[in-house]
């Protein structure tokens, strides 16, 4: 038994029809199938949605209710990995829609996507038979927001299918995997950059609207006043400074041109050298990539040449210019500064 229906259409920014994908095709034998028109990409702020958001058209037939009682929870447990109790609606229809949309949401968040807002759900129309819902998904890339929903709009109709019968315990375990499957799918989609969530999390408490714009580029705000930014780079960000910036080396020489005291150090193109080089500055060294950000590939306070080539080795895999530098013991600090004024002090401790 399903009765669960929707048209999905994915789109691409122009907003063009490119993929239509039906979710449980309608069947002569099915008459709860009934799809409506097709999905909607909305890139900006509307719905009352501080988030791009994907909208569509879900009939739900009106002979589910006892149905819905034990697939509604089932989906929202297939997608948050644990029991979920569903709070007992005046309308039992749209707790099925209302899951299907929670565990879209989730899905997405699960695979590491910055989806902040939550679901939407609203009646538009009822008869004695069926009852037409408006659902609209939150999305980080519209391609993600197609497969969450898609995945859980199908699972609905698995356990529709499946509910009193003797499949209904496989039937979950199948719901499980797909979500898991999907969740998969999902992961390559996060922004690469640890930097955007967290700036995208900013705009969204702050209300300002914020869009995606190709290899990873944010544009925050609208119109002239606008500002683009790549990870925590922005349009005013000087290309000098951050070639500066992404050279340890080179960092170093323009910090002691300016007078200001910076450690010994010395590029090495192999491990015997690199050895040389910390014998010549004397024990505790660092050994790092010259050209790496993060930390990634910084190993501090080497007492001796076994030390050096164990570094060395790792220090490699990120990296071919590395830099054996003298160990400078005392406390570390981070300083962010904003058009010349010192915002943001932050001691790092290694882990």
């Amino acid at each position: 038994m399903a009765g669960l229906s929707c048209t999905l259409c994915c789109y691409s920014r122009p907003l063009t029809a490119r993929t239509l994908i039906l979710i449980n095709k309608p069947s002569a034998a099915d008459a709860g199938f009934r799809p409506r028109s097709q999905a909607r990409i909305l890139p900006g702020m509307s719905l009352g949605m501080r988030q791009p958001a994907i909208v569509l058209l879900i009939d739900v037939r009106a002979s589910l209710p006892k149905a819905i009682q034990a697939v509604a929870p089932a989906i929202s447990a297939a997608a948050l990995g644990a029991p979920v109790v569903v709070q007992k609606s005046s309308d039992p229809l749209r707790a099925l829609v209302e899951s299907c949309g929670q565990s879209a949401v989730q899905l997405q968040r699960a695979a590491g996507l910055s989806v902040l807002e939550s679901h939407r759900v609203r009646l538009l129309k009822r008869d004695a038979e069926i009852s037409c819902y408006e659902l609209a998904i939150p999305y980080w890339k519209a391609d993600g927001g197609v497969i969450a929903l898609k995945t859980a709009l199908a699972a609905a109709n698995v356990l529709l299918t499946a509910w009193n019968t003797a499949a209904w315990d496989a039937s979950r375990t199948k719901v499980f995997d797909q979500f898991e499957a999907a969740k998969i799918q999902l992961t390559p989609m996060a922004s690469s950059a640890s930097n955007v969530s967290r700036f995208v999390q900013a705009a969204f408490d702050l209300g300002v609207p914020w869009d995606q714009r190709p290899s990873e580029v944010m544009r925050f705000g609208q119109g002239a006043k606008s500002r683009l930014m790549k990870s925590s780079l922005t349009d005013a960000t000087a290309s000098i400074a951050v070639a500066c910036a992404h050279d340890k080396l080179l960092s170093a020489q323009v910090m002691r041109a300016a007078g200001l005291p910076v450690p010994a150090h010395k590029m090495v193109r192999d491990v015997e050298q690199a050895v040389v080089a910390a014998e010549g500055m004397g024990y505790p060294v660092v050994v790092k990539p010259s050209d790496c950000e993060q930390g990634r590939g910084v190993f501090a306070d080497l007492p001796d040449a076994d030390a050096v080539r164990q570094a060395y080795q790792r220090a490699s895999a990120f990296s071919k210019s590395i830099l054996v530098e003298k160990h400078i013991a005392g406390r570390d600090y981070r300083l962010v500064v904003f058009q010349g004024q010192l915002v943001l002090a932050v001691e790092r401790v290694p882990g």
